[in-house]
């Protein structure tokens, strides 16, 4: 493919709000905002690879038109590899290193585990969220974040402080000012339990280094993400009974109570905005649609975690993508089943769910995160737990008459339309491979048939439940004992793109593989 045959795979969609109920100061604030929004993203793009800022200035300086395409790529993808194709350069030839900036480039993972073992002092930090691992003559050392990136974090919270000052809201100033600080010694806990209270007042805003995708390597690095929308309060309102729920789905799972995780801190809030502007994790292809945070289980046992779903994204990706894919594949009847709020709730759901479950397993040395158990196969088994206790959760709704009777049968409609919008490019990327194991498994209890005749797909409902029941209970107890071995046996058994599945993708061409946003707030 050439670079316009690349973009061309992804919907242009302009992300945005109304801004009438912004005063000149808040306008001025969400500016600040998105200032420091700009430089996480920067030191994204340096967490990916080195090199990425110079290669970006340098296609920006250009005057050639290919290299203005081939920046438009780049920005979209963070960097030269475009992860929609098994991360093929277009920009050079180098190949991209799983463990980016977080880790020497000739670093192996025997080597870092065989430090540990002789040096099990620095375990915590070397396997800390907010660290870098270098090379100090024959040594191995860790580097912490805002040594690393003081760079671009010192303007970074000059902005955030500004903000604050200029915000009319004491929640939200009081947020900013303390993550301004966080930014510059890696002390998250603080801001962190102050964003998970913030829940009023029109402005969504989180910075910081969350999620542990980029880390190809053991997946223990957090890349830098920012995100500032504009808050929904009746749309939020709506969920404000779902939150008393909580307690009581947890002690529903269908495991052991040792599996279902601690029930403490489940009680937080639920927000609905429409994302402005992003950058970072959250700006990279396979555009998040909702993200529940922090990761950090000393937040999560004090607070809990909020959600925030992006409204804005969820109903781009719906109309672009997901409708298209299900007139195409759906079987003709569940076509007419397939409706925006049965799928919003379930992507709602899904987030709920990664609190659910337990966060922490006893390790031979004490406590141990389930993310550091299972390491590379963390991200791919913790999303599909995500989605199949999400599943499972909306049914346990519909059977308490929280949801409409009706949406037994149309929220499983909807989650096989999202399984094939995840699944096109293959096992690419954790949400991918996640859904490639729950459709083979779903397939393999006869939940889901494909008719050769028509080429569709059909789900029945009601295997589908028992299959979710099934596969929710494996997860979870697998995620409770923090069995690698399990995990990786399940892995190879269910992730893989079977023949029918890849057949029925080569009709899809002509549908976008994602989104590609553009931010006007930004450009004003």
């Amino acid at each position: 493919m050439d670079i316009q045959q690349r973009l061309d795979r992804f919907a242009p969609v302009a992300l945005t709000a109304e801004r009438k109920d912004l005063d000149p100061a808040q306008w001025a604030m969400v500016q600040r905002l998105i200032e420091a929004g700009r430089l996480l993203g920067q030191i994204h793009l340096r967490q990916i690879d080195p090199a990425n800022l110079a290669l970006r200035q340098d296609l920006a300086a250009s005057d050639d038109p290919q290299d203005r395409l081939r920046r438009r790529l780049f920005d979209l993808m963070a960097g030269p590899w475009d992860r929609y194709a098994d991360d093929e350069p277009f920009v050079g030839d180098r190949p991209r290193s799983p463990g980016g900036d977080f880790y020497p480039a000739d670093m192996s993972k025997l080597e870092f585990e065989a430090w540990l073992e002789g040096h099990p002092v620095d375990r915590g930090a070397f396997q800390g969220y907010f660290s870098v691992i270098r090379r100090r003559g024959p040594d191995l050392v860790a580097r912490p974040y805002h040594q690393v990136y003081r760079e671009w974090l010192e303007p970074a919270a000059e902005a955030l402080s500004s903000a604050a000052a200029l915000s009319d809201h004491g929640a939200l100033s009081d947020y900013l000012s303390r993550r301004a600080q966080a930014l510059l010694d890696d002390d998250y806990f603080e801001s962190d339990c102050l964003w998970v209270a913030l829940q009023d007042g029109p402005i969504e805003a989180l910075f910081g280094p969350y999620e542990l995708y980029e880390d190809k390597l053991f997946g223990y690095k957090a890349a830098y993400q920012a995100m500032v929308g504009l808050r929904d309060l009746q749309e939020s309102a709506r969920f404000h009974d779902l939150v008393d729920y909580l307690p009581t789905m947890a002690a529903h799972l269908p495991v052991e109570k040792a599996y279902q995780g601690r029930a403490e801190g489940l009680a937080s809030p639920i927000v609905v905005a429409d994302a402005v502007y992003s950058a970072g994790l959250l700006a990279t292809v396979g555009i998040p649609v909702a993200f529940v945070l922090p990761n950090d289980r000393r937040v999560r046992t004090a607070v809990g975690t909020k959600k925030v779903m992006l409204k804005n994204i969820i109903r781009a990706k719906f109309e672009h993508i997901v409708q298209p894919i299900a007139e195409q594949l759906l079987d003709r009847e569940q076509v007419d089943a397939l409706a925006f709020e049965p799928d919003f709730v379930h992507v709602l759901l899904h987030e709920i769910s990664h609190a659910l479950g337990a966060q922490v397993i006893e390790g031979p040395e004490g406590p141990l995160p389930v993310h550091q158990s299972l390491q590379d196969l963390y991200s791919t088994i913790e999303e599909c737990k995500a989605e199949i206790v999400g599943l499972y959760n909306v049914l346990f709704l519909v059977r308490e008459g929280f949801f409409p009777s009706e949406w037994a049968d149309m929220v499983p409609v909807a989650y096989l339309a999202n399984i094939f919008r995840l699944t096109r490019r293959g096992g690419r990327g954790a949400h991918a491979r996640a859904n490639l194991l729950a459709f083979n498994f779903f397939q393999e209890a006869a939940a889901v048939r494909h008719d050769a005749g028509s080429g569709r797909f059909r789900i029945d409902p009601k295997k589908t439940a028992a299959a979710t029941k099934e596969l929710a209970a494996i997860l979870l107890r697998l995620e409770g004992r923090g069995d690698y071995g399990a995990a990786k046996a399940l892995v190879d058994r269910y992730v893989r793109l079977p023949d029918v599945l890849g057949r029925s993708y080569e009709g899809l061409a002509d549908i976008p593989l994602d989104l590609a946003p553009t931010y006007p707030w930004a450009e004003e």
